[in-house]
């Protein structure tokens, strides 16, 4: 169905210019043809007057006279008007002349004469005039005429009009078609611009304007609309990517924070563990001590009190007296795995570059000279760092954990391959190079904050060896656990793991299978304080003493009463803190006080300290 609302803006200012146009040529040409109906019947009903008027002047004889010839030959010289269709002469009431005078009468004359005057039938005009002589009227005059002249007339001026109207239409089309694009065009031009910012969402794009009429204002308009919209879509815009970097900071921060919990949490468990192993071994390490030291002891005693024992003899105690104290070192190392450091103990600063060249030389055997002996070549190399803090802490300790990571690098690489020691600083502040991830760096723009301080350094060990899976990471500092089979006791890196609580440190294996291992020892950065150096002089060892020796163990009681009897002590055991208590008191009251008073620590009921409070 038509509908003027689907027509394009160019359409209908066509239609518009094409139907104001032919309104106004239709009006025009109606007017036109008007005026010409009006003046045609104007003029025909003059010359009809006329001619009646001269039919009048002429027939007033025929009249007078009665001569009806006269006044028919009169009414015949109409035949010259082809437009005459009858004429008739009346004289009074009743037909006197008629033309045409073949035709019979009723059929185009009225029977009496009608009053003067004229009216226009449909296609004929019929006139009446009165006959007048000397001022009396004395007949009438009839003319009848038919329109198709003028209706002839009118015919050909329709067509010329309609050929007018044809070419001022084609005419008004062409020039519409030409003179809308003054209109149309910026309107055209306005909404090919909106339909591309809204396809495109690209508000930098302008409409261009032609004139400086209403459609320019609307050009001004809507361009001004588009760069406020592009003012707020750029605010916009900044604001999205301001929150979406927040975002993504604080996703950071959740992440890293998330996983440093986690991680700690893994930490924390697995120090737990250690702790407990730990305490489990103190526990069995002082056991075996016990048991242990009567055994060494006694061979001791029986090797300087009985000189006459047979040369085979002799040997088997050494075998005895060096077996255990082989095991008494491996307890002394189990023991050092979880002994905490005495708070009184000194620590002394430890140059840590030196201390690596040093054990690099001590070792050298393990890593080049045997492994060269068995055709594998194995290259440690050093990265020192020469600006390098001391830190505080006990320097035969750290030599045997870095003794121990060495050696054990060595045993990672079983075909031949790198070992390298590094030293460096750390600052805690920035983002920890051990322990943990990296946490997110701050987006550029920031500001930075003052240079950052050292507080930690770190000593590396890598190696390009066979490397551990997670579950031997995971396991590697418990206390015998070992991947080296019936070579290895297990308590290297639990030593090592030790080594670090006791300097406040922390210990990080990072390792992949096939790859190689690398250990991280973070200590913190701190002065040692000063110690005053013990004296060189010696004070000889006394003799005859009065020695009260309190022990739950009967064979170390035992053992430490012949040992010291053997010196030429006098000694008095016993079996517990109450009766040690009761001893001493006892020896008192004699007069004959303790001068040296040797108890065990770990005693059941009362023990060591509560002995010594006492």
């Amino acid at each position: 169905m038509f509908s003027l609302r689907a027509l394009s803006i160019k359409r209908k200012l066509t239609l518009i210019i094409m139907t104001a146009s032919s309104v106004a040529l239709l009006l025009v040409s109606a007017g036109f043809v008007a005026y010409e109906l009006v003046t045609s019947r104007q003029t025909m009903l003059r010359d009809l007057s006329t001619l009646a008027q001269i039919i009048g002047n002429q027939s007033t004889a025929a009249l007078t006279y009665q001569d009806k010839a006269a006044a028919e030959e009169i009414l015949r010289a109409l035949s010259v008007k082809q437009h005459i269709e009858a004429a008739a002469i009346y004289k009074g009431n009743s037909l006197f002349a008629r033309y045409p005078a073949d035709v019979p009468a009723a059929h185009l004359f009225p029977p009496h004469p009608e009053p003067a005057g004229s009216h226009f039938e449909r296609d004929r005009l019929t006139l009446f005039r009165t006959i007048f002589l000397e001022g009396e009227p004395i007949g009438t005059v009839y003319l009848k005429s038919d329109l198709a002249e003028t209706h002839q007339r009118l015919q050909r001026y329709a067509g010329i009009i309609v050929l007018f109207m044809v070419a001022s239409w084609l005419i008004t089309y062409l020039l519409s078609v030409w003179l809308q694009r003054i209109i149309s065009a910026p309107i055209f031009h306005l909404a090919q611009t909106a339909k591309a910012v809204s396809t495109a969402k690209n508000y930098s794009l302008r409409a261009h304007k032609r004139a400086e009429d209403e459609l320019g204002q609307l050009i001004d308009g809507f361009n001004e609309m588009l760069t406020q919209i592009q003012q707020r879509d750029a605010a916009l815009q900044q604001a999205n990517d301001d929150l979406e970097k927040r975002v993504a900071e604080r996703t950071r921060d959740l992440e890293w924070a998330y996983n440093e919990l986690r991680r700690t949490q893994a930490t924390i468990m697995q120090q737990e563990r250690l702790k407990a192993l730990g305490q489990m071994a103190s526990g069995i390490a002082h056991d075996i001590n016990n048991a242990l030291s009567p055994v060494v002891g006694f061979a001791d005693l029986l090797a300087r009190s009985e000189p006459s024992l047979s040369q085979n003899g002799s040997k088997f105690l050494r075998y005895i007296k060096t077996a255990g104290e082989d095991i008494a070192h491996i307890v002394a190392r189990l023991r050092n795995f979880y002994r905490r450091r005495d708070e009184r103990e000194a620590l002394a600063p430890v140059r840590l570059n030196h201390l690596v060249e040093q054990v690099i030389d001590m070792t050298r055997p393990r890593w080049r000279d045997i492994p060269q002996g068995r055709g594998i070549m194995v290259e440690v190399r050093s990265d020192l760092d020469a600006a390098l803090p001391e830190i505080a802490g006990i320097e035969s300790e750290v030599r045997e954990a870095l003794t121990n990571l060495i050696l054990n690098a060595v045993d990672a690489v079983p075909t031949g391959g790198n070992i390298t020691l590094r030293t460096r600083v750390a600052s805690a502040e920035c983002a920890p190079l051990f322990l943990s991830p990296a946490r997110p760096a701050p987006e550029h723009g920031q500001k930075e904050r003052g240079a950052l301080q050292p507080t930690h350094v770190v000593l590396e060990v890598a190696d390009t060896g066979i490397g551990m899976d997670d579950k031997t990471r995971e396991r590697c500092l418990e206390p015998f656990f070992s991947t080296k089979g019936q070579r290895g006791t297990g308590l290297g890196l639990a030593m090592v793991y030790g080594v670090m609580e006791r300097h406040e440190g922390k210990i990080e294996i990072q390792s992949e299978l096939g790859k190689g291992t690398t250990v991280l020892l973070v200590f913190p950065i701190r002065s040692a304080p000063s110690v005053t150096a013990p004296g060189t002089g010696s004070t000889p060892a006394p003799t005859g003493l009065h020695v009260l020796c309190i022990d739950d163990e009967p064979l170390l009681r035992e053992l430490l009463k012949e040992l010291m009897e053997s010196d030429g002590h006098q000694v008095v055991v016993a079996d517990g803190g109450q009766a040690g208590l009761e001893a001493f008191r006892d020896a008192q009251r004699r007069g004959q006080p303790f001068d040296v008073v040797i108890t065990d620590l770990g005693m059941p009921h009362l023990d060591g300290r509560q002995v010594a409070k006492a």
